[in-house]
């Protein structure tokens, strides 16, 4: 399900509390250097590890070979053979377990794995669309304290926001099932005639989709996720750095959309905010892949080095 000459190579970890987690993960050569974080990434609803590595044109190795940092995708809790949340425990959610099974059991087992014997610094985690609940509940887990089994330096948020693109709403609305499922193309990249990748990633969408649980997408449209965001974003303390495309076919890709949502994250120590002109939902699958990859782990790159500095200060 990913391009034959892919860096990335699979793997399968059972984790503390015997779940099965898989995904797939490249370590460049050259890692090992001083500062470096382990890029830890997150694939939004109805996709799969995958989603970071499409082809030569679309793939996070590249950066990562290019800077020598390593990269891990994992398949989210219900997708692809890592081990499903279900039943739900009582007075509790889809994204609220996703994120206590992330930070207590999903972060240690990766920075076991694949941060400590490269040398990590850190971990960055970047999550797409609705990968991003669940994240923000194990940054704010973590930031409670209690001597966390994994350090964390920094996330990267996109195809996520405030304020729902009411275009799209409007369009979708009138769709039965089977014809969300025939225009996800547009969903990922939006209408061509805003022209924001090659027609080969149209061709892609089937080996790149997968069925999710319908409770993750639920929770956020239907479920209390609005009513309990604005108190998870305030209790995060690491960097955040947000994105959204200028033609999600979600999100208003918008600078009120993108301010809006920063003022969420009261307490974070810096909050990287911005709309990307010219790209989708999917920006890792458009034109601006390569420069979008490029500032995610240059941004990653400065806050791991940022939390080792402060770590070693004789001023701290």
């Amino acid at each position: 399900m990913t391009d034959s000459s892919s860096k990335f190579q699979p793997f399968t970890l059972t984790l503390a509390n015997s779940a099965t987690l898989t995904g797939r993960s490249y370590t460049p050569s050259g890692a090992g250097k001083k500062n470096q974080p382990l890029l830890v990434l997150l694939h939004g609803g109805g996709c799969h590890a995958g989603y970071y590595d499409v082809d030569e044109d679309h793939t996070a190795a590249a950066t990562a070979h290019a800077l020598q940092i390593p990269v891990v995708s994992i398949n989210r809790p219900c997708y692809l053979g890592t081990s499903s949340l279900f039943p739900l425990p009582e007075n509790s959610s889809f994204h609220r377990e996703t994120g206590r099974l992330e930070h207590s059991y999903i972060f240690p087992a990766l920075w076991k794995t694949f941060g400590l014997p490269n040398n990590c610094s850190a971990i960055v985690a970047i999550a797409h669309s609705m990968a991003n609940p669940g994240l923000l509940v194990a940054a704010s887990l973590h930031a409670e304290g209690g001597n966390p089994e994994y350090p964390l330096a920094g996330l990267i948020i996109s195809g996520w926001g405030c304020r729902r693109n009411s275009d799209s709403q409007e369009f979708w609305i009138k769709l039965s099932e089977d014809e969300h499922k025939q225009n996800r193309h547009i969903v990922m990249l939006s209408d061509p005639k805003y022209r924001t990748t090659d027609d080969k990633m149209r061709l892609c969408l089937p080996e790149q989709t997968v069925e999710p649980p319908p409770e993750e997408a639920e929770e956020c449209v239907i479920g209390p996720w609005a009513k309990h965001f604005p108190d998870i974003a305030a209790s995060i303390s690491v960097p955040v750095m947000y994105a959204v495309g200028e033609h999600d076919w979600l999100w208003e890709g918008t600078f009120d959309n993108a301010r809006e949502f920063a003022a969420f994250f009261k307490n974070c120590t810096r909050f990287d905010g911005s709309v990307v002109q010219g790209a989708p939902h999917a920006i890792e699958w458009s034109y601006y892949a390569a420069g979008w990859y490029a500032r995610c782990f240059g941004f990653a790159i400065e806050v791991a080095t940022h939390l080792t500095v402060m770590k070693e200060s004789p001023f701290r």
